[in-house]
Parts: C-alpha cells; structure tokens; sequence
C-alpha cells in the first residue's frame, strides 16, 4: 500500500473516531430509528469507499479487497450502531458487508483514475455524516445555529484542497486500461 491508500484509510480512522464520539454524545438526543438511520448511512459510505480504494489496490485479487473491506465495513457498523442498540447494530453491520461488496466489486471494475475520483466522492459522503448529528439533532433553536456547519464546511474544503490532491499526487496512475499499474502482458 502507497501513501495515498494509507492517507485515505487514516481519513477515515479519524472520522469513525469522530462518528463514534458525536454518537456517544448524541445518543439520548436523538430516537433509536434515527441511530439505525445513522449507523446504517456510515458504515455503508464508508464501506463502500473502503472497497473501491482496496478494488483499485488490489486489482486482480477481488477475494482479498472484498474481505478486506466487508471486515472493516462490520466493525464499523458494530462500532457507529453499538450506541444506539441492538437493531442498530444489526442494520451497520449488515450495510457495512453490503457496502463492502459493492465497493470491492467496483473497484475491481473500473480504471484507476475513476477510482481516485470515486473514492473523494465517497470519502465527501462518509465525511458528511458529521452534518447529521447537528441536523437529526433539531439544536437550530440558536442564534448562530449556521456556525458550527459553517466551519466544518470549511474544514472539509481545506482537507480536500490540501491534504486528499497532495495524496493524489502520489498516487501511480496508470493509463492503460487494460493492465494496472502499467504492466504488459506477456504475449
């Protein structure tokens, strides 16, 4: 794995860890039907960005990005859904194994440039979740209400101006559609 695919996973480390903390806090604000809803939107964007990156990696070994992405997809969905009951657990993980599939799958389908733009769409998603908690949250009562999303918004746009095109960089992209990673086949 290069830096981009490590920079990516540590990305969403760092947004599981926020997700959980946000639904540990907001676990007695919000309904359990809104949990699952929550629990079910994470696990499923971020197990879905999981297997297209790891399908993109690992083009060629669908077995092992599929894996890969379905255990990290259930933990996920165990972790988010574990505050907010027992159905909402139910619901993560089995968005997480869903998400997970379909990620791989996609992956291991498309050339490697339409991945990297894949996974910053769904990486936008899975970052996206920290709006919920606010929104779901019906705390809009106050004056400045628009200031915490006002500065996530501004957050998120400099993580992605900054730090997700610098991975980018570094991320070997192949123009050949055929043969990742550039390599020719022996005739």
């Amino acid at each position: 794995m290069g830096y981009y695919q490590l920079f990516i996973l540590g990305s969403l480390l760092v947004i599981t860890i926020t997700v959980f903390i946000q639904s540990r806090i907001a676990k007695r604000k919000i309904s359990s039907m809104e949990g699952m809803m929550i629990s079910m939107y994470f696990s499923m964007n971020l197990s879905l960005t999981v297997g297209v990156l790891l399908g993109v990696t690992y083009q060629g070994d669908l077995y092992l990005s599929t894996m890969l992405s379905i255990f990290i997809g259930i933990f996920v969905g165990l972790l988010c859904g574990s505050n907010f009951g027992i159905l909402s657990v139910l619901d993560g993980v089995m968005a997480g194994i869903m998400g997970g599939m379909m990620g791989a799958m996609l992956g291991e389908m498309i050339r490697q440039d339409q991945g990297v733009t894949l996974v910053r769409i769904f990486l936008f998603l899975s970052i996206s979740t920290i709006f919920l908690f606010k929104i779901i949250s019906k705390e809009t009562n106050s004056k400045y209400w628009f200031v915490t999303p006002l500065v996530l918004t501004i957050l998120i746009s400099f993580y992605f101006i900054g730090g997700v095109s610098y991975a980018e960089k570094h991320f070997p992209v192949s123009n050949d559609s055929q043969h990742p990673m550039g390599q020719t086949s022996l005739k």
